[in-house]
């Protein structure tokens, strides 16, 4: 089985096949108010939520962990999408000069000057940048394994990557102060947002262990199922870093707009 959590119905269909259960044995599962029942056995103090859920999932289903492929979704902006299916995804410190190269080029263009000052939130930029090019996660390339955090950011408290990469905004501030604000709006009119679509292998020394990534989808689906509860949406999604690592074409699945 291919894990490919773009929606609820795709997260139910992932789940059917990983418990061997019809639609309805995981709907009536999920239905019950698993969140009372953590919260009343004290478990909330042992275990997260997710956690919780899929093992009580698991005395009820059997699994059968049988995956070939799972899905990550890679939110950035482009002005020539093509690429990503001719070159892979790129990690950060490989792709940063060429990024800094298009950025001043755009600011020479437009006349914006490189900042002759920098205040402490243009510095608090720089010492993200610091921290991405020194840790080996962030190094990515970085992806979710729910399309929702991608598309809809704010409600899974994540970056909104297709508004504008992290690493963008922080060298446009670093670089160019106050002035960032006009070159990231123009940025925005000359790039796409777009999601690159690739695969990984549950084996994949950089992938989430299966346990933990079919419990996010779990959750993902009860909280759809119970949106009125106190339940975080950020918990319903992970992600996949290449900690440094190209993600070859070859794994491209597809390149589209939100």
């Amino acid at each position: 089985m291919e894990i490919i959590c773009s929606s609820p119905s795709t997260a139910c269909s992932i789940l059917q096949s990983w418990f061997q259960c019809t639609e309805s044995e995981i709907k009536n599962f999920l239905c019950i108010n698993w969140m009372q029942k953590y919260e009343q056995t004290g478990q909330i103090y042992e275990m997260d939520f997710e956690d919780y859920l899929y093992e009580c999932a698991l005395r009820r289903f059997v699994p059968t962990q049988n995956i070939s492929r799972i899905h990550w979704f890679h939110g950035t902006r482009s002005a020539n999408p093509s690429s990503f299916e001719e070159r892979g995804i790129i990690p950060l410190n490989q792709i940063l000069p060429e990024l800094q190269r298009a950025l001043d080029s755009l600011a020479k263009k437009h006349s914006i000057s490189p900042a002759t000052q920098i205040s402490s939130y243009h510095g608090h930029h720089a010492f993200l940048m610091s921290i991405k090019q020194q840790n080996e996660m962030d190094q990515g390339p970085c992806a979710m394994l729910n399309l929702e955090a991608v598309t809809n950011a704010a409600q899974y408290d994540c970056h909104d990557y297709i508004d504008i990469p992290e690493i963008i905004e922080d060298y446009a501030y670093v670089k160019y102060g106050d002035c960032a604000k006009r070159l990231l709006s123009i940025y925005r009119e000359i790039t796409s947002p777009i999601v690159v679509e690739f695969w990984s292998e549950p084996e994949d020394l950089n992938c989430p262990n299966p346990r933990h990534i079919m419990g996010t989808v779990l959750l993902y689906l009860y909280t759809v199922m119970h949106r009125y509860e106190d339940v975080s949406w950020s918990c319903c999604n992970t992600c996949y870093s290449g900690c440094g690592n190209i993600v070859d074409a070859s794994r491209i699945i597809r390149v589209f707009e939100p």
